[in-house]
């Protein structure tokens, strides 16, 4: 995924309400730049995985004012709908799960294999 494509993604789904704009002092790029050096060196292993890596850069990095676990949810959404994969999970209990990514009490091994079990 892009920056472009994230920050795309971010303002599609804002709700009335949000704070505008983006975290000047933090840089989406950075953030989806360590997902894609990992796919680099083969760190993972398919699609579900690299969604979920996406999705936890996007939470844990805050990169816009409003919506992070949201843009995250759909990062995670457009990375399997991409190849065609089927997404079928509840987006409550993925939330909860980036939540959990984000406060550091889940690692993004055991939020891909969330993702696998809601795909099920």
């Amino acid at each position: 995924l892009s920056p472009e494509r994230v920050y795309a993604i971010h303002d599609g789904i804002r709700n009335a309400g949000d704070l505008p704009g983006r975290s000047g002092h933090k840089t989406l790029g950075a953030a989806l730049a360590r997902v894609d050096n990992r796919l680099g060196c083969g760190m993972n292993v398919d699609i579900v995985d690299l969604a979920a890596a996406y999705s936890v850069a996007i939470a844990c990095r805050h990169c816009v004012q409003d919506g992070n676990i949201r843009s995250a949810v759909q990062a995670a959404d457009v990375c399997l709908h991409l190849p065609g994969i089927p997404a079928p999970w509840q987006t409550e209990v993925v939330s909860e799960m980036i939540i959990r990514a984000a406060q550091a009490q889940l690692d993004e091994a055991e939020f891909a294999e969330t993702l696998r079990a809601q795909s099920v």
